[in-house]
């Protein structure tokens, strides 16, 4: 292992020597600037003479310097704008909802109770329409229409109007 670990650094060494001739114009000394052409950096000489190691001329990297370079700018796609996903949309205020009215101070005689855990109370008469408020197992609500179909328009004690879903509702208040 310590031979292959030797044999590997002394390869490397090897490719420097062939290959990392100093003719390079980072490591010229001289004392104008370099311009880098593929990168476009304004470079300052090397501020050390050369030294030389086994026989090899080594000459200290030059840093380079802050330029006025501007920033580069992003192309512009072609197409629509992106928008931004539902789940992350600022919902507008629904129109089909209005204002809360005023709140109910006795049970109406044809209230219904929510059976759910905690149900949401919908602008529209489906899953996919705004929540105007989440009512609690036992909440009492006024309907405001017919109780037959799959959705009921409501009225909750403190007057947010809405539909949900029938199967959550009950004329018998729940234990």
């Amino acid at each position: 292992m310590f031979r292959l670990i030797l044999f590997t650094i002394g390869g490397l060494f090897a490719v420097l020597l062939v290959f990392g001739g100093h003719e390079t114009p980072l490591h010229q000394s001289t004392s104008q600037p370099v311009q880098q052409a593929d990168m476009g950096v304004a470079l300052e000489p090397a501020a050390q003479a050369p030294v030389v190691v086994d026989g090899v001329s080594l000459t200290a990297i030059a840093a380079p310097v802050a330029d006025s370079t501007p920033a580069p700018q992003h192309p512009r796609f072609a197409g629509p704008r992106l928008q931004p996903s539902p789940e992350h949309r600022t919902a507008p205020a629904p129109a089909a909802v209005s204002a809360p009215t005023a709140a109910i101070s006795t049970i109406p005689a044809n209230a219904l109770y929510v059976t759910g855990k905690a149900v949401n109370l919908r602008a529209g008469p489906t899953t996919e329409a705004d929540i105007v408020a989440n009512l609690p197992r036992g909440t009492p609500v006024e309907p405001l229409g017919p109780t037959s179909g799959a959705w009921i328009q409501l009225r909750t004690m403190d007057g947010n109007r809405g539909f949900m879903s029938a199967s959550f509702l009950s004329p018998n208040r729940p234990n």
